[in-house]
């Protein structure tokens, strides 16, 4: 009965310290703010007369781009 119980802390103190490491690898809306170039889609190069991108505006919670005659 004592090796079940053991059994049981030793799991839920791992998932309790792999969650905690998982959390400080997340990505602030601050890493991604600004406009991205898009030069490849699942490695097959993009050829487009005007360069296609994305941008991302944090301040205003927007997401916006340009990917009119992108051919992949």
């Amino acid at each position: 009965m004592k090796a079940n119980w053991f059994y049981v802390a030793m799991v839920a103190a791992s998932v309790l310290l792999v969650s905690c490491h998982t959390a400080k690898e997340t990505v602030s809306g601050n890493d991604i703010r600004g406009e991205w170039n898009i030069v490849e889609i699942e490695g097959t190069p993009v050829e487009a007369q005007s360069q296609p991108f994305i941008g991302f505006d944090v301040a205003n919670g927007r997401i916006y781009g340009y990917i009119v005659g992108a051919i992949v």
